[in-house]
């Protein structure tokens, strides 16, 4: 007779992160896991716990019983043992205890965070010193540092003509003094490539940008082919393999990411948003703030879309006041805190968020339907060409924790099959990403295919449709209506759905390039909490005059 080499799965369909399990004992009757789990509840759902006992075999894992436990018959506070009997035969006790989530991991607030209230106190201290300096006998007016002037720089969008425009212009402000007078540098799209290349060198700002710009220039002078070489394909491939994996999603974006980083930040594409922290810790540059949109992907941008604010201190939407550490951007949540917790996203991939505009449906911004163009997606190509249970013990995707059936594949089957079908696969799904980008492919044909993609971080939160900035908020209202304003800046139809708020059940978001509705990062700079008292815009858009959007 077989001795079981029993494991238990725990299943709660209502939470986020719905399904885990413990280890496995080899030939053991009486198995003590000693493990502790942790599942975040909905309290308003019928929350019930499904716990399976099943034999690990070589082959195929045998379900040996499953006994089911509801949730709302615990009390808060409360620790008990419960009992649960499998097949009338085997017992098993579970100790069960049900708290108060009282922390979360995402701070609600419209002010800013407490690194950034500090970095400005120090840079307001070193503005003065560069500013006496600037202005010479001029300055003598500038006594104290609350009469320091809080200047922002600003990038437009345009891709490798931004990145190359913006790199000029941080080199003349540089040289000129005046990039040492400066509290922000806010960009979007091409700009962004080039501020992410500056901050992240790991010389600067000992070294200035017109050495940066040398290296920049030989980096984008090489043949774009060898981004394409068989061992750079393959680190491609492997890296989104691990990463869907794992349970995150995985769009085009990702592959843009990597050959944008390849071009711009070959020797450093381990680096994160987070690492910038030691270039303004001191106060020694400008704060770098960077821009992207979450939209939704049946609704044109310039009718709906939130921007999305990113700096080394903080990633969120100040629309709904919901920030969180860059650490976590891209992390499962479940109503303001973390379930499932996953490496910080590489700066290539954010590079590849923040300059996609090629990368979504160019007719969807332009308004024109294609609703009946509904292709697949890159995770759905994966999947088509993968093992049903390439994923890790733990659930990798909510979406499909209840798809994936007890009695799956045994742990060394999984690993031996994995190690011998994976190369063959990956080498399948090259073929048909490669022709998807030469050929008629649906898959890139569709949002879901082009635009970024990240777990929803508010899912499960409640929001508030109204949320005042100040006393005066219902007064200044009145009054901006009783005024008869001329022909508004936005045509009839733009920003038409702008009050709409996020779909807090979407278990995603997608996320694109911000100069798909205006090519500036405006909403960053003019944030009342920044204070902004001036702004030196540096727009490399291919606008036919000055009285083009957004400025008509």
């Amino acid at each position: 007779v077989d001795t079981p080499d029993p494991y238990v799965e725990l299943f709660i369909p209502t939470a986020p992160d719905c399904r885990k399990r413990t280890k496995h004992f080899n030939n053991d009757i009486n198995p003590v896991w000693n493990e502790t789990f942790e599942f975040i509840l909905d309290p308003n759902l019928e929350n019930v716990l499904e716990v399976t006992l099943m034999d690990a075999n070589y082959v195929m894992d045998e379900t040996l019983g499953t006994s089911t436990f509801p949730i709302s018959s615990l009390k808060l506070g409360e620790k008990k043992e419960v009992q649960l009997t499998f097949n009338d035969v085997t017992e098993m006790t579970l100790e069960l205890s049900l708290e108060v989530c009282s922390s979360t991991d995402l701070r609600f607030s419209m002010a800013l965070c407490d690194e950034e209230k500090r970095f400005r106190q120090q840079r307001r201290d070193n503005i003065m010193h560069s500013i006496k300096s600037f202005l010479g006998e001029d300055s003598q007016n500038l006594t104290t540092s609350r009469d320091v002037p809080v200047i922002a720089v600003l990038g437009s969008g345009g891709g490798f003509r931004a990145m190359v425009g913006f790199a000029g212009v941080m080199k003349a402000l540089y040289e000129s003094g005046v990039l040492d007078c400066a509290t922000y540098i806010a960009g979007l799209s091409g700009s962004t490539w080039y501020m992410s290349t500056l901050y992240s060198h790991p010389d600067f700002p000992a070294k200035g940008p017109k050495e940066i710009n040398e290296e920049l220039m030989n980096s984008v002078s090489h043949n774009p082919l060898l981004l394409l070489t068989p061992q750079k394909v393959k680190r491609y491939i492997d890296a989104l393999w691990n990463k869907k994996s794992s349970g995150q999603p995985v769009t085009f974006t990702d592959i843009f990411g990597m050959l944008i980083g390849e071009t711009l930040i070959h020797d450093r594409m381990n680096t994160t948003l987070s690492n910038m922290k030691e270039k303004v810790n001191n106060a020694q540059c400008a704060l770098p703030l960077f821009t992207c949109l979450h939209v939704k992907p049946d609704v044109s941008e310039l009718m709906f879309a939130d921007w999305v604010e990113f700096s080394p201190y903080e990633i969120g939407m100040a629309k709904y006041g919901t920030f969180m550490s860059p650490d976590l951007f891209g992390s499962k949540f479940f109503m303001g805190t973390v379930v499932k917790k996953y490496a910080e996203n590489p700066l290539h991939f954010l590079m590849g968020v923040w300059g996609s505009a090629f990368s979504i449906l160019f007719n969807r911004v332009l308004g024109v339907s294609n609703s009946q163009n509904e292709g697949p997606t890159m995770e759905e190509e994966l999947e088509n060409i993968r093992l049903r249970h390439l994923v890790s013990n733990d659930s990798s995707d909510s979406e499909d924790e209840s798809q994936h059936p007890k009695g799956s594949e045994g742990a060394e089957a999984k690993r031996e099959s994995r190690e011998r079908l994976q190369e063959s696969s990956q080498e399948s799904w090259v073929q048909r990403m490669l022709m998807a980008l030469v050929g008629d492919s649906a898959l890139f044909n569709t949002r879901e295919g082009r635009a970024g993609k990240v777990h929803n971080f508010m899912l499960g939160l409640n929001l508030n449709s109204c949320y005042p900035l100040s006393p005066l908020a219902e007064l200044l209202t009145q009054e901006s209506l009783e005024e008869e304003e001329p022909a508004a800046v936005a045509d009839p139809d733009e920003f038409e759905r702008i009050y709409e708020p996020l779909d807090v059940k979407s278990k995603k978001i997608h996320i694109v390039d911000s100069g798909l509705t205006f090519n500036l990062p405006y909403p960053l700079i003019l944030r009342p909490q920044r204070g902004v008292d001036l702004i030196i815009s540096f727009d490399f858009s291919a606008r036919p005059s000055d009285s083009s959007p957004p400025f008509k």
